[in-house]
């Protein structure tokens, strides 16, 4: 019993470190972005930059997402610029809202 334990556990590390695909946003097998980290640059306060973006392909297979988005304006003191999103995901054939991208956002400052 012992070492079936040790086993399932060995098993369930290897999928953990295993490393997760990487695909670009405009991958029609995205089926929703899960979580985008938009972290504030502390030096200006004038932007967000992507920490992190994780999606799900329609097979269920959890993936790192890839984005255009480099320099994301701050507006109000606190929040992201949406038109900006909008148009870099526009420029990559990509429907931010229709992928979940504003219900997925957090952002550290």
């Amino acid at each position: 019993m012992e070492k079936d334990l040790r086993e399932n556990a060995n098993e369930n590390n290897a999928v953990e470190n295993k490393e997760r695909q990487s695909v670009f946003w405009d991958d029609t097998r995205i089926k929703r972005i899960n979580s985008l980290r938009l972290i504030m640059d502390k030096a200006t306060n004038a932007f967000f930059t992507v920490g992190k973006c994780t999606g799900v392909l329609d097979d269920g297979t959890f993936v790192d997402v890839r984005t255009n988005l480099v320099e994301i304006p701050v507006v109000n003191k606190h929040d992201y610029d949406r038109r900006y999103i909008i148009d870099q995901a526009r420029e990559a054939n990509v429907f931010a809202k229709g992928l979940g991208v504003f219900t997925a956002i957090s952002t550290v400052i």
